[in-house]
């Protein structure tokens, strides 16, 4: 997986938490260690009845914005890595190990031709998870196993009249923000050029969706933010533009 992929920059998280970020030891958001960590207990992260603030946060309200974010490769166990050499390992972020509600998920994408589960999966796939709710094979972007075009979490928004946006520190004709955020793609390619070559079907020449590139220009959201420049821009095809970017 490309490890600098992230669908919104760090800072966004920062502010989305600044309220918990001033949380003090006094307050129901402290998740360090409290008492003796010696003693039965004494490593607890929480304090007290819980009742009240899980049944706050499990409240029938509609949420008005929701902010997905993304780090590539990042997991319990580089959260925790950090969490150590950062706070030490009875400290607490005041962001994310705040929250109230936190989950697990499964890992695995589907085997295109059995339709059973292939272990270990890759950045197209768990975005196509993360965006539409369906798993699919890897390489594949925003459609199921067996090639179904799925709505996006960020189309859906946009039918809903919500602006939307789509941020990375990488490029964005890359897997986690373009199947995020808006391709379709049965083979994971990301540029016109590549597209012909490599995925006929998918080709605009051929009736498909076109590349990443494409379909970002096409359906891209409000705000578009991304890295690589170079590498993210296409050679022009046409016989006027060619050799030229």
């Amino acid at each position: 997986m490309q490890q600098s992929v992230s669908l919104i920059a760090g800072a966004v998280l920062s502010a989305l938490l600044c309220s918990t970020a001033l949380a003090d030891n006094n307050q129901p958001t402290n998740r360090a260690a409290r008492g003796d960590i010696t003693e039965p207990g004494g490593a607890r992260r929480l304090a007290g009845d819980q009742t009240a603030a899980l049944q706050a946060s499990l409240s029938n309200k509609t949420a008005k914005n929701v902010i997905l974010l993304i780090g590539d490769g990042m997991g319990d166990s580089e959260i925790t890595g950090a969490r150590n050499y950062a706070e030490g390992a009875g400290g607490y972020f005041k962001g994310i190990d705040a929250l109230p509600l936190t989950g697990q998920y499964t890992h695995y994408s589907l085997d295109k031709k059995s339709h059973k589960p292939d272990y270990v999966t890759d950045s197209a796939a768990s975005a196509t998870a993360w965006a539409t709710g369906v798993k699919t094979y890897n390489g594949a972007l925003g459609v199921d196993v067996n090639g179904k075009d799925q709505p996006t979490i960020l189309e859906l928004a946009k039918a809903a009249g919500k602006a939307t946006g789509n941020v990375s520190t990488a490029e964005l004709a890359r897997c986690h923000t373009g199947g995020t955020g808006f391709a379709r793609n049965l083979a994971q390619v990301l540029r016109p050029e590549e597209t012909s070559e490599q995925c006929a079907s998918n080709a605009l020449e051929n009736g498909g969706h076109g590349s990443i590139t494409e379909q970002l220009i096409k359906t891209r959201a409000d705000v578009t933010l991304g890295g690589g420049q170079n590498p993210s821009l296409s050679w022009r095809k046409a016989a006027n533009g060619r050799g030229k970017r």
